[in-house]
């Protein structure tokens, strides 16, 4: 083993290598010298001393060759070597190595920029301390999620975990004895204003996205302060006794200019002063990836935040989510069986003693699952996950493709430099060597493929992050694991395309190829056949990749097509915030009204309304009913989800009753209480009876059901293009203290955001204003996925087919070249051009024919994990399957044609002349 000492001694002499060439020539030369003088000596003359210490001492060549093996490392310096050799090289033939490495770039940045998404969005464990010991809490009934009311924005899936209380969270934390540490974060996040009070009327006010945490969430997740201290349990101890907030690096830098100062600094959050204790590092952004959070505030402080609503004591309100850490020690499984224990326990004591026995089974039949938290709450890795895995797959076959492309060109660059392999070869270099050296040769390429591929990767993640998310809620970058993944990719590549050519460009006979005869001649050398298999894999995967990018396109052409329930045609949705505004739950209504008197004294404008939230926002809201006459079976979920809204809403969206009315200004505070159901709702509890004048209670209204059905409402998509409708109940905001978050506005002619903002500023300029857009972008914005996934595959898909193109015509280019003599002797002896032509478009449809073949039975094979990402299509789809193929044939048709005429038009006389 070498010492330390002798490989730093190696390592210098790689930085020095001329001057230790020169003292070892002095060396050498010194050593002859004492030789040619001791011959002189006995007699010899001087000449013939000389030559005998020349053949005495040997090979100086060899020798200079084994000193170097013993005092530099010998495999770095023929590696130097061989990339100097292979630069020069390729600056010798530009045309080629540009080809190659675009080709590279194209299918290296690819790679990288849906890894480096894939990465980010799937991959990335939380930047906290062992992420893999953080679980989750959720809690399934028989099987299913249990029903949570309130508005989720986390993007967790009830599958998963679930919301807990306040006073629950704090049960749990007290009995547990299993988790090292429990904390609870808000399932929600709370816009929080800078500003002292409430925002002065015609102000700009800077929003903050907060969550409210317990004392323990930062050391649960292993989260250290970048400056000053995290939240501790010392600062949620009494209900609003503790204004302070800790701030994210993004905030610290954003609002204090990154001041050291900052610490201890106050900051007004919705009207409330708060006392900055520290700033997170910069690489954590909160617990939830795409969501991004500015600062964190004690959950003893809900009521102050959140402006006056009250959750800490009600055990109704589940609104948190509890996060664990668990001790190496002990097992998920046995930390879930005691959990559960636990959880019964609680309930049971939380029930009392007047339980019924049926109460008793449904307690019995609720337990508790730990999800691994090491990933974070993540809406975007359940929306994109799949998506990003199939692209992965879909932009790793176009880098075969252009793997293939690549081998080709060296293939055929191959024959170009028989002589000079074969030169080599006599002069003692073995098989290996020259491998080593064409390998560096293309691993060159590779890496200068992956540095341009960067750049592409730049460009691509651009188009994709605007498919995915509005704003810079990701922090998306080149870092270290995305840039160690392009060098690794770049290395298997050059392996992939370079090795086999490489190979095949050493086994070479001497004789003929240093006699300047052509050895390959096709078949006879083996190499042509290999060429058409490549140009077969390419063809095929091409029409994989286009047939996959047909699915995708006419799923989203699809669900672009169906029938919404309302016409998003002319409708502007403004996004309001009432509470933020400082309007209170008595002066919202007066503000609604006036909103929409003054929107609708606008020409060409010929409805205004306000809801909860508006369609495909994807936010909903929660409840239960009971229903007159109607006894639910036992498994039966009665949940339902609700809006609420003004007067003219269906008109807003182009919506017509099935029966019934809609409510008006009478139906306000005090007058009986009514509600419009879509048609989910009434099958589900009336069945073909109409639902108009029949009753429903919500939640504490189970006694009484006093809310009147006045009107039956078409099924709308109202959360997903792809949801079965749920069962939706319209209530009339004037009969709820509710606040609406939503503001559409339909006008015949062009409506301007600018205009809009403009005349609410005047009817309420202290309104804050968090969003404009048409109804139709809206609807466009919901179909990320789709989006993400027709339009990158067809970007792809075309481009495979591009590259497949191009393999095809290079390959018959090349062939035509090689077999112009027999070309030549053919037309010689009477050869019609036609029938050259259509010998030449021949092989080359043979070959596309095995191509479809192959892409076919492939596109067969992945069909069933295709079927979950398509709607309404089947994915063995006749009309998508003929599409592409034609189009292939047609683009391969196109790209033999060229070297077929071209050999069809071969002059007999020059033919039979070439070498």
């Amino acid at each position: 083993m070498m010492r330390l000492v002798e490989i730093r001694n190696r390592l210098r002499a790689l930085f020095v290598q001329q001057r230790i060439d020169r003292d070892l020539e002095e060396e050498m030369r010194f050593h002859v010298e004492m030789r040619a003088r001791e011959y002189v000596e006995a007699g010899m003359s001087k000449g013939e001393a000389t030559r005998a210490a020349e053949r005495a001492f040997g090979n100086r060549l060899l020798a200079r060759e084994d000193s170097r093996r013993v005092w530099s490392f010998a495999l770095i310096e023929t590696f130097v070597q061989d990339l100097r050799y292979g630069v020069r090289t390729l600056l010798r033939n530009p045309l080629f190595s540009g080809a190659s490495i675009l080709t590279l770039a194209l299918g290296i940045g690819a790679n990288t920029a849906i890894f480096t998404l894939l990465d980010v969005v799937v991959l990335r464990a939380l930047p906290v301390e062992r992420p893999r010991e953080l679980y989750v809490f959720g809690t399934r009934v028989s099987g299913g999620s249990i029903q949570t009311d309130g508005v989720s924005e986390d993007g967790v899936s009830d599958r998963d975990t679930s919301l807990f209380s306040y006073p629950l969270f704090q049960d749990f934390r007290e009995h547990d004895d299993v988790f090292a540490t429990l904390a609870a974060v808000s399932s929600y996040s709370i816009k929080a204003y800078l500003s002292p009070d409430v925002p002065s009327r015609g102000s700009t006010v800077e929003i903050a996205e907060a969550r409210l945490v317990s004392g323990r969430f930062f050391e649960t997740l292993g989260v250290r302060a970048f400056r000053g201290r995290t939240i501790g349990p010392a600062d949620n101890q009494v209900p609003g006794g503790h204004p302070v907030a800790v701030v994210s690096h993004a905030f610290w830098a954003r609002h204090f200019g990154s001041s050291p100062d900052a610490l201890g600094r106050q900051v007004h959050l919705n009207g409330t002063l708060y006392t900055v204790l520290g700033v997170t590092p910069p690489e954590f952004r909160g617990a939830t990836v795409g969501s991004p959070t500015d600062i964190w505030v004690p959950l003893a402080m809900q009521a102050e935040l959140e402006r006056g609503e009250r959750h800490l004591a009600d055990r109704n309100v589940m609104w948190l989510r509890i996060i664990g850490r668990l001790p190496e020690p002990v097992s998920p499984e046995l930390a879930a069986e005691r959990t559960n224990a636990l959880f019964h326990r609680l309930l049971v004591a939380e029930a009392g003693t007047e339980v019924t026995p049926q109460g008793r089974l449904e307690i019995e039949r609720l337990t508790t699952h730990l999800t691994p938290f090491a990933r974070g709450f993540g809406g975007l890795s359940r929306r994109f996950s799949r998506p990003l895995m199939v692209l992965m797959v879909v932009v790793g076959l176009v880098l075969l493709i252009a793997c293939a492309n690549v081998g080709n060109l060296l293939l055929a660059r191959a024959s170009s430099r028989q002589k000079e392999v074969a030169v080599r070869l006599a002069l003692g270099a073995s098989r290996r060597r020259l491998v080593r050296q064409l390998l560096t040769e293309s691993l060159l390429l590779a890496l200068l493929g992956g540095a341009l591929g960067i750049l592409v990767a730049h460009w691509i993640l651009g188009f994709l992050l605007s498919l995915i998310v509005s704003g810079p809620s990701l922090a998306v970058g080149l870092d270290s694991r995305v840039l160690a993944f392009t060098f690794s990719v770049s290395v298997a590549t050059a392996l992939l395309f370079g090795l086999i050519p490489a190979r095949r460009a050493t086994r070479l006979d001497l004789d003929p190829a240093l006699k300047s005869q052509r050895l390959i001649s096709g078949r006879k050398a083996g190499g042509f056949p290999l060429r058409q298999g490549l140009v077969v894999s390419q063809v095929a995967l091409s029409l994989l990749l286009l047939i996959v990018a047909g699915l995708f396109l006419r799923s989203l052409q699809n669900l672009r097509g169906q029938d919404l329930g309302f016409r998003p045609e002319g409708v502007l949705i403004v996004e309001i915030d009432p509470q933020g505004g400082g309007y209170s739950l008595e002066e919202v209504h007066g503000l609604y009204r006036d909103l929409v008197e003054t929107l609708e004294s606008l020409p060409g404008v010929e409805s205004a309304s306000l809801s909860l939230f508006s369609p495909l926002a994807r936010y909903t809201w929660r409840t239960e009913v009971s229903v007159d006459g109607y006894s639910p079976p036992t498994a039966e979920a009665a949940g339902i989800q609700a809006t609420f809204v003004t007067p003219g809403y269906l008109q807003t969206l182009g919506v017509s009753l099935l029966g019934g009315r809609e409510p008006d200004e009478n139906d306000r505070m005090g007058a009986p209480k009514v509600a419009m159901v879509n048609e989910t709702f009434a099958r589900q509890y009336f069945g073909t009876e109409s639902p108009v004048g029949r009753r429903f209670g919500v939640e504490g209204e189970e006694s009484s059901r006093e809310t009147e059905i006045v009107g039956l409402v078409p099924d709308l998509k109202i959360h997903d293009l792809r949801e079965e409708t749920p069962r939706l109940v319209y209530f009339p905001a004037a009969q709820h203290d509710e606040y609406l978050y939503s503001l559409q506005v339909h006008a015949r002619s062009e409506l301007s955001a600018g205009q809009v903002r403009d005349l609410i500023a005047r009817v309420a300029p202290g309104l804050p204003i968090t969003g404009v857009r048409s109804l139709d972008e809206q609807v466009e914005r919901s179909l990320g996925q789709e989006r993400l996934l027709g339009q990158l595959t067809a970007f792809f898909g075309l481009l495979a087919l591009l590259l497949a193109a191009v393999g095809l015509y290079g390959v018959l280019a090349y062939s035509v070249s090689q077999r112009t003599n027999e070309i030549g002797i053919r037309m010689a002896l009477g050869a019609e051009p036609s029938r050259m032509l259509g010998t030449v478009l021949g092989s080359a449809m043979r070959w596309v024919g095995a191509g479809v073949v192959i892409g076919l039975a492939a596109a067969l094979a992945a069909s069933r994990f295709l079927s979950g990402l398509l709607f309404g299509l089947d994915p063995i789809d006749p009309p998508t399957l003929l599409v592409t193929t034609g189009a292939l044939v047609l683009v391969a048709s196109l790209a033999a044609y060229g070297p077929a005429r071209r050999a069809s038009r071969l002059d007999p006389v020059s033919a039979l002349r070439h070498e």
